[in-house]
């Protein structure tokens, strides 16, 4: 469970008081240190424990599963911009309603968190079909005009995905 990426060693251990986290070293006592993500006041931080399956890179980035809020077992990436290391890579990190699905056409979409954020509906061969910003926190979606069928329906925030789920017209 150790991965060489870039100039440091990263592995996961536990320091005996936060349980398995993951750690980073240069090789030097004063250059080994825990990475842990920025969360929100009313997260659940949970260590890495069973969710912890590996590390994999993927072009110039480090990936490993994780358990650092309710979301469960989810994809994080290692952020070498940012001072804690750690960002989440998940999707269906912010809390979404859409109703009623499935229906004829007309979906409601309920978020607090709307503000720079684009809808994108998806058929299944992956042609985007709707692309629309979110104005409000209560949106209606009209697929009326659209061929009965399941859709993938994603949320941009700020350039980057954060939630995805199904839609089905009838």
């Amino acid at each position: 469970r150790f991965i060489k990426f870039g100039s440091k060693l990263f592995f996961i251990a536990d320091n005996g008081n936060d349980g398995v986290q993951l750690w980073a070293s240069d090789g030097t006592a004063p250059g080994t240190h825990q990475l842990l993500p920025t969360l929100t006041p009313t997260a659940n931080f949970n260590a890495l424990g069973s969710c912890f399956v590996g590390f994999t890179t993927y072009k110039t980035d480090l990936y490993f599963g994780a358990e650092y809020d309710a979301h469960q077992c989810e994809l994080w990436r290692l952020d070498t911009a940012a001072v804690n290391g750690i960002k989440q890579f998940s999707l269906n990190s912010i809390q979404v309603s859409i109703y009623p699905n499935p229906n004829n056409g007309i979906f409601t979409i309920q978020t607090l968190q709307f503000e720079n954020t684009q809808i994108e509906i998806y058929n299944v061969i992956g042609e985007k079909i709707v692309s629309q910003l979110l104005q409000h926190s209560n949106t209606e979606l009209d697929l009326t005009d659209v061929k009965s069928g399941v859709y993938e329906l994603r949320f941009i925030q700020n350039n980057l995905p954060v939630y995805k789920t199904k839609l089905l017209k009838q």
